[in-house]
């Protein structure tokens, strides 16, 4: 959110959506019945540095959102769970690593 789309949560979930289905559009209009995973993978961007904040408290929501989304449409999905800002192994990473899993596992 924020660099390549709107900053806020429910404009990126949204232009993520918009992309991977007209993505399975196209799947399906070259092979009918093909089978596609939905990969919504919205990332949130520090819009004081540009950084990418994988860890952060928004990319779970938009990861839980994005799951949420795929299994109300019926379709396989993955999303992107699991990423740390940390520059190290340590508490930081496991922590936000297991936030934005947990989130996207108690999702669906």
């Amino acid at each position: 959110a924020g660099a390549t789309s709107p900053a806020a949560l429910a404009g990126s979930l949204a232009q993520a959506l918009a992309e991977c289905l007209s993505a399975l559009t196209c799947v399906n209009l070259l092979r009918p019945g093909h089978p596609c995973v939905m990969g919504l993978w919205p990332f949130v961007s520090d819009l004081r540095t540009g950084a990418m904040t994988g860890g952060s408290g928004e990319e779970a929501v938009l990861n839980a959102a994005a799951a949420q989304v795929a299994n109300w449409l019926g379709l396989p999905s993955g999303v992107a769970a699991g990423m740390a800002d940390s520059k190290m192994p340590d508490n930081q990473a496991g922590h936000e690593k297991g936030l934005t899993v947990a989130l996207a596992g108690h999702a669906g």
